[in-house]
């Protein structure tokens, strides 16, 4: 479903009062009171607070899908794909950093079941996007045949997403694209095969 500017605008303000206040806070009310419109003409574009939220994690997992198509133009280079997907999601955290509260927050959505399962499914499949992209590296010989390729997902995924986190608290202290980056360089270097 193609979303109108107004909807945009209710998704990015309900993002905003997520990221600002917390998820306890965001109600119909308030959102119409940022935007400057009354609450039944909010109502005109949502039913309801949960389908703001589900069209929030809609865009979530738009952007996991923008990386897998953004990995058919990188060819079979497995490197250069997993360092697409760090910049991919850097690059999102950093334009928009509401994003984080709702995909690093774990109780953001318990008690949604629905919501719940479905950040679960972008994260899981993200991290099976970059175990399958370790598996192709190992079978290519860029990667140490000795790797865990699901150990080293959850390694990848999980140090990207304190170093997100960390970011976030030290209120966007340093440059994510930057330190993201030097992350997965890092990180790719201990289990390049030397050449």
């Amino acid at each position: 479903m193609e979303l109108t500017s107004r909807q945009h605008e209710i998704i990015d303000t309900a993002l905003n009062l997520i990221h600002e206040q917390g998820i306890q806070e965001l109600t119909m009310k308030r959102i119409a009171g940022v935007i400057g419109v009354s609450e039944p003409a909010l109502y005109r574009h949502f039913g309801s607070k949960a389908e703001i939220l589900s069209a929030v994690v809609d865009q979530l997992d738009q952007t996991r899908r923008n990386a897998t198509t953004n990995f058919e133009a990188l060819g079979d280079d497995p490197e250069a794909r997993l360092k697409a997907f760090f910049e991919l999601h850097a690059r999102q955290f950093a334009d928009r950093p509401a994003l984080m509260a709702v995909l690093f927050s774990d109780d953001i959505f318990l008690h949604d079941q629905g919501l719940s399962q479905r950040v679960a499914a972008i994260i899981s499949g993200s991290r099976n996007l970059i175990k399958g992209e370790v598996e192709r590296g190992k079978e290519t010989g860029d990667f140490r045949a000795d790797i865990d390729c699901d150990t080293v997902a959850f390694m990848l995924s999980g140090g990207f997403r304190l170093l997100v986190a960390t970011w976030r608290l030290e209120k966007m202290a340093f440059d994510l694209m930057d330190r993201s980056a030097l992350f997965i360089d890092h990180a790719l270097a201990l289990i390049r095969v030397p050449r």
